[in-house]
C-alpha cells in the first residue's frame, strides 16, 4: 500500500538500526498537545499517528515502541540516557586502570549513538594487547588507542548493524 509523504524525515535509533520515520515531529507534538496518560497509551497514540505515514509492522517490535517512547521524552526535555538501545559487548583484560578508562571511553562514545554497553567481562585470552572490547564475538578494538581511533573502530562497526 502507498502512502503519501506528510512532513518531514527523523531519523531515530530503533535498537542497533537507524530508522526514517516521516512525520516523526508532528505526531510527537499532536501527542504532547493531547498528553495522554502513560507510557503505553502514549505509545500506541504516537504508533496510531506514525503509522498513517509509514510502515510499521504489526506488531511493532519493542525496540521501535522504545524508541518512540524515548524520541517522545527527548521531545519534552527529559533525560533520556536510561532509554538507549543496550547493546552487548564483551571486554578482555585483567581488571585495572586501563581497563577502567576503556569502558568509560566506550560509554561515551557509544552514548552519542544512543547505545549502552551491556559489559561482559573477560579474562585475557592471549590475543593481546588489552583491554579488548568484542562486538559478537569480533574484536572491534583493542588497547588504549586514541578516543579518535577508538570511535572510528567503532563508528565502523555499527555502520554493519
Amino acid at each position: 500500500m502507498s502512502r503519501g509523504h506528510h512532513g518531514p524525515v527523523s531519523q531515530i535509533m530503533v535498537g542497533l538500526r537507524v530508522v526514517g520515520i516521516v512525520g516523526l515531529e508532528e505526531a510527537l507534538r499532536v501527542t504532547r498537545d493531547e498528553a495522554p496518560e502513560g507510557r503505553e497509551d502514549t505509545v500506541e497514540r504516537l504508533l496510531e499517528l506514525v503509522s498513517a505515514s509509514n510502515y510499521v509492522p504489526a506488531p511493532p517490535p519493542a525496540d521501535y515502541r522504545d524508541a518512540l517512547w524515548r524520541e517522545y521524552r527527548r521531545q519534552l526535555g527529559e533525560d533520556i540516557r536510561e532509554l538507549y538501545s543496550p547493546l552487548d559487548v564483551v571486554v578482555l583484560g585483567p581488571p585495572d586502570r586501563d581497563r577502567e578508562m576503556f569502558v568509560e571511553m566506550l560509554r561515551s562514545i557509544l552514548a552519542e549513538y544512543e547505545l549502552r554497553p551491556a559489559i561482559a567481562y573477560g579474562p585475557p585470552d592471549g590475543d593481546g594487547p588489552y583491554p579488548r572490547l568484542l562486538i559478537d564475538g569480533e574484536t572491534v578494538a583493542r588497547g588504549l588507542k586514541a578516543r579518535h581511533v577508538f570511535k572510528q573502530r567503532i563508528r565502523k562497526r555499527i555502520s554493519y548493524w
